[in-house]
C-alpha cells in the first residue's frame, strides 16, 4: 500500500494534457526507466481516496476510465525510436 497526496491541479492539467497527447517522460535514463507523466491517469484510477468530501476523486477517475487515442498515437509515435534503437542493439550483438 503506497499513500499518495497529489497536487490535484497537477493530476488534472496531466489528464487534459493526455487527451490531447501531450505527455512527458523524465528522468529518462535508458529505456524503460524513467517517470512518465501519464501514470498519473493508472494512478487516478486505481486509487483508492482516504478522505475526498468534495467527491474530486470520483470526477477524475471518470474521466480516466478511457485511454484517450490522442495519447495512444502520442505514446507509440514518441517511443518507435526504443524499439528501434532494441533491434539496433539486437543486430550488434547477434549478428
Amino acid at each position: 500500500m503506497d499513500l499518495l497526496y497529489k497536487n490535484i491541479d497537477q493530476i488534472l492539467k496531466t489528464i487534459d494534457n493526455a487527451k490531447n497527447g501531450i505527455w512527458e517522460n523524465s528522468f529518462e535514463q535508458q529505456p524503460p526507466y524513467g517517470f512518465s507523466s501519464i501514470i498519473f491517469l493508472a494512478e487516478t484510477h486505481s486509487c483508492i481516496p482516504l478522505y475526498d468530501p468534495e467527491n474530486v476523486i470520483s470526477k477524475l477517475k471518470d474521466s480516466v476510465k478511457q485511454y484517450p487515442k490522442k495519447l495512444k498515437q502520442s505514446v507509440v509515435q514518441q517511443s518507435l525510436w526504443s524499439a528501434e534503437f532494441t533491434i539496433w542493439q539486437a543486430e550488434k550483438i547477434c549478428c
